[in-house]
């Protein structure tokens, strides 16, 4: 009988551990797609502030999440917040993404998305 039991709690265990990690799996897929959502929507909203700001589309677009930038992609996304006057401190943000794309005569740009604001070099003539 106590063996029994042991085997009825030993199935009891596994099985919930099978659902622990099956929806922790189904989780971590959701955050993904929503991530993958939100970056194509910030490459969307660069290229439209883009194109408001200087009248030309963009091309090839980059975007890199703050927890992947270069000392150096650190520092030029750093600049282009300071230039607007905004806090250049990258961890006061939720959420930073520096888009890197190729302007209308092929010059690599890149814009900062902060916390789900787009911001362009200050010398592009605005920032949305």
């Amino acid at each position: 009988m106590l063996s029994r039991f042991r085997l009825v709690l030993v199935l009891l265990i596994a099985s919930l551990a099978v659902v622990s990690v099956a929806g922790c799996q189904q989780a971590k897929d959701d955050w993904e797609r929503s991530e993958d959502a939100d970056r194509e929507q910030y490459r969307t909203d660069v290229f439209k502030a883009w194109s408001d700001a200087t009248g030309e589309s963009a091309t090839e677009v980059k975007d890199i999440p703050r927890d992947q930038l270069s000392e150096s992609h650190s520092i030029m996304a750093s600049m282009i917040l300071m230039g607007n006057g905004m806090e250049s401190d990258l961890s006061t943000y939720k959420t930073v993404y520096l888009v890197e794309f190729k302007d209308a005569s092929g010059t690599q740009r890149a814009a900062v998305v902060a916390d789900g604001k787009v911001v362009l070099p200050a010398d592009t003539g605005s920032s949305e």
